[in-house]
C-alpha cells in the first residue's frame, strides 16, 4: 500500500499508538482502503447490477456490519506477517520453498513423517498495483497451475517459531516464502493448518507430558500426535 499500512518504529512513536495500543496501522493507508472499497462498490452497482441479479449496498446506522460505511470493522489482510519456524531437530530455520510445492522442480522435501494437514490449489500469486499507477516494484505475476503443484503435505515445524517454546502458528503466519504462501493463504489450507494447531494445543494440554514442547514432539512423539489428529476425524494423506 501507499503510504504503507504497517508503521514504522519512528511513525509509531510519533502516532501514539506505542502508549494506546491501536494495533501499528496507518490510519492513511486504512481510508484510502477504504475509499477504494468505496469506489468498486459503486462501479459494481452502477455497471454490473443486472433485472436478474440486482446489487444493493447496504450501509448507514443498521448496516449489518456494525459500521455507519457498511464496510467491515477491520480490512481483510491477504498476506501478513510470516514465522521463521524450527527444523524437526529444533535447531536449524526452516521454511517451506517452492521446490517443496512443484512437480517440475527439482528439490523438493517429503514431509510425510511430520504431516499435520494436506492442501492443494494453483500458486495463486499476482503483484499489487499501487494508487495513481504508481510502479510497486515487485514482480507482477508468478502463477502455476494445480496440474503443477503436487498435493501438499504441510509439516509440523512451519507452525513452530524460533525463539518461543510455547506458541504454535495457525491460518496464514506459518513459515512459508512468499510464493508458497500463495498455496498456503486459501481458505482449505487455513482452516486444516488451524484445526492442526488447536488439535496440537489440545494434545499438549491434556495427553503429553506436561513439559514438552512443540519443538519437542518431532523428535519423539510424531506419531503419537498424528494419531491423535487421526482421532480427531483430521487428514494426513492422500
Amino acid at each position: 500500500m501507499n503510504p504503507p499500512l504497517i508503521l514504522t518504529d519512528a511513525e509509531l512513536d510519533a502516532s501514539g499508538q506505542r502508549q494506546n495500543w491501536l494495533g501499528g496501522i496507518s490510519p492513511v493507508a486504512l481510508k484510502h482502503a477504504e475509499n477504494h472499497a468505496l469506489l468498486f462498490a459503486q462501479w459494481l452497482m452502477e455497471t454490473q447490477s443486472q433485472p436478474n441479479f440486482p446489487l444493493a449496498y447496504l450501509s448507514g446506522a443498521d448496516a449489518p456490519m456494525g459500521t455507519v460505511s457498511g464496510l467491515s470493522m477491520v480490512p481483510y489482510i491477504r498476506e501478513g506477517r510470516r514465522i521463521l519456524g524450527r527444523d524437526a531437530y529444533g535447531q536449524e530455520a526452516f521454511m517451506m520453498r517452492e521446490a517443496d510445492l512443484r512437480l517440475d522442480q527439482a528439490g523438493g522435501r517429503d514431509f510425510n513423517r511430520t504431516a499435520i494437514a494436506i492442501t492443494h490449489y494453483d500458486i495463486d500469486i499476482h503483484g499489487c498495483r499501487y494508487r495513481n499507477w504508481e510502479p510497486s516494484w515487485e514482480a507482477g505475476s508468478a502463477p502455476a497451475r494445480e496440474f503443477k503443484v503436487r498435493p501438499v503435505v504441510i509439516p509440523l515445524e512451519s507452525l513452530i517459531p524460533q525463539g518461543v517454546d510455547n506458541l504454535l502458528i495457525g491460518s496464514k503466519g506459518i513459515a512459508v516464502t512468499h510464493i508458497v504462501n500463495a498455496l498456503t493463504r486459501i481458505h482449505h489450507s487455513e482452516w486444516s493448518i488451524g484445526a492442526a494447531a488447536g488439535s496440537t494445543a489440545g494434545w499438549l494440554v491434556t495427553e503429553a507430558q506436561p513439559t514438552l514442547t512443540p519443538a519437542q514432539i518431532p523428535q519423539q512423539h510424531m506419531t503419537e500426535l498424528q494419531q491423535h489428529f487421526l482421532d480427531q476425524g483430521l487428514r494426513l494423506d492422500w
